[in-house]
């Protein structure tokens, strides 16, 4: 049974995921001057079931709900039925009717499925928010720092569990003190490489999906208009990207004045206002600079198009080359790890010693010694030439716990035949060796 997670990062990463998810949901109807309200609320509830799991983190983890989500699940149907379904309509009542059940779910102990439950869920709400007409460039003040807290959560939840685990199986004292930095290093690592292949992968913009396959601009519909001074969804977002949001069906970065039209927009919080102001300053002062870069990317661009036209030929096998080369160092370095004689090896085992075993006693269990041993230098813990049967056992004492009883038993049967008396009785000791052999021979 799953435990539920005792470090706290994870519980304040998860929370302002959700929150950050929903506050993206929220900044859909920024005109309407409630998102800060709507934001309050939302956290309120987030930090109230959090605050619930983390007081019962040490309750046994069941399939029953308590009572706390199931008030919570049927507040959410009632809101649900009469909030968001007349003020939003479908879809938007549907996502926060997933918001208000997630929040519901976690009025018990966080185990890893249900955290990984709730953070595909905040996934879902982020991907529905950004895929919305009214979604711009500004989203990405929320949409980021998701990004950023999302994976935070998901590695400090994994670093946790696997210290834990290494904490029960040794006799130090248990201890997280050493996981912020880890999770911190590992967090960076995992977003500066998802930086680098999403800058080095080409994106699809709705422009591109609606001159590929002849669609028209989405055009809100119901509820769902925008509150721009009475005009209609599509006029207002056509003048929200005229202003300079690029807005869903966008590509291009807006420049400093279209900026500037972006935070003077009507509720638009102080605080963005004022990074937007801010970052429109310093795309003014870097646009010489910009200019500069780019035409150099484009004399750059273009001898390397002269260069290819030129060398297309040899580049083009030379790469072929390289890639053969590399396929192959890595076909060699496979078959290094599996060791592929001594897994044949081992494949035949089996047979020999069950179906065409030897006649005497004693070379029966010394032919299942030995084939124990090949099995367990293929899993990577090979026998050393200067190691008796001893320190060979009590070696996988320490390397292989949960393989230690099985083959002490072998082992213990092995010693008996190769070192007893002559003439001594091995019937025992042979059943218990072809048992200790198939206890290793099913666990590899």
């Amino acid at each position: 049974m799953m435990q539920a997670s005792h470090y706290p990062p994870v519980y304040l990463g998860l929370g302002f995921s959700l929150v950050l998810a929903i506050a993206c949901n929220n900044y859909l109807d920024i005109g309407y001057g409630s998102f800060a309200f709507e934001v309050s609320v939302w956290s309120f509830l987030v930090c109230w079931a959090l605050a619930k799991s983390w007081k019962c983190r040490h309750d046994t983890p069941t399939g029953k709900s308590n009572r706390f989500q199931r008030r919570m699940s049927l507040t959410a149907l009632a809101l649900f039925l009469f909030v968001f379904l007349p003020i939003w309509n479908m879809p938007r009542a549907g996502a926060y009717l997933l918001a208000m059940l997630i929040i519901a779910s976690l009025g018990a102990p966080l185990t890893p499925a249900r955290l990984h439950m709730s953070a595909v869920a905040a996934l879902a709400l982020v991907l529905f928010a950004v895929s919305h007409y009214r979604a711009d460039w500004t989203m990405l003040f929320y949409l980021l720092p998701f990004i950023l807290t999302l994976v935070f959560t998901l590695v400090a939840q994994q670093l946790s569990r696997r210290a834990e685990h290494t904490q029960r199986s040794s006799l130090g004292r248990p201890s997280t003190v050493r996981l912020a930095p880890a999770t911190c290093a590992a967090t960076a690592m995992i977003l500066l490489l998802g930086g680098l292949l999403y800058a080095m992968t080409p994106q699809v913009s709705w422009l591109d999906l609606q001159s590929a396959w002849g669609q028209r601009r989405l055009a809100p519909s119901g509820n769902d208009a925008d509150p721009a001074q009475g005009q209609s969804g599509t006029g207002a977002l056509q003048d929200r990207l005229g202003q300079g949001g690029s807005g869903a069906t966008g590509s291009d970065w807006p420049d400093a004045e279209a900026m500037r039209a972006a935070a003077a927009r009507p509720g638009m919080p102080a605080w963005q206002k004022h990074a937007i102001t801010r970052l429109a300053d310093l795309a003014e002062s870097l646009q010489p600079a910009r200019q500069a870069l780019d035409t150099a990317m484009a004399e750059l661009w273009q001898a390397m198009r002269q260069l290819w036209r030129l060398y297309g030929i040899p580049l083009r096998l030379l790469l072929l080359l390289l890639l053969i080369a590399m396929l192959l160092w890595a076909f060699r370095r496979h078959l290094a790890e599996l060791q592929p004689a001594l897994w044949c090896r081992t494949r035949l085992d089996w047979p020999h010693c069950h179906w065409f075993p030897p006649r005497a006693p004693d070379r029966q269990i010394s032919t299942l010694y030995h084939a124990a041993c090949r099995l367990l230098a293929l899993a990577g813990e090979p026998r050393s030439p200067g190691w008796n049967p001893r320190e060979y056992q009590d070696h996988l004492r320490w390397s292989r716990p949960d393989l230690a009883d099985a083959f002490a038993r072998l082992s213990a049967s092995f010693e008996a035949a190769r070192y007893g008396p002559p003439q001594a009785p091995l019937e025992a000791a042979l059943r218990q060796a072809r048992q200790a052999y198939r206890r290793i021979w099913a666990w590899s």
